[in-house]
């Protein structure tokens, strides 16, 4: 359960941030590099999170 919310509270903050990036006028691809090293994502993850905040 513990692993479950943790994946939660990753997601949101990965949400989190997107949004907050966008925001302050962050290029698209500095937000995916950004999201890439905090998150250690792969470039693909990275794309969906941010596609994901789009639709």
């Amino acid at each position: 359960m513990s692993r479950i919310m943790d994946e939660v509270r990753t997601e949101a903050a990965i949400t989190a941030t997107i949004d907050t990036l966008r925001d302050v006028g962050v290029s698209e691809g500095e937000i995916k590099a950004k999201i890439m090293t905090k998150y250690n994502l792969s470039e693909k993850e990275a794309k969906d999170y941010m596609m994901e905040k789009i639709a």
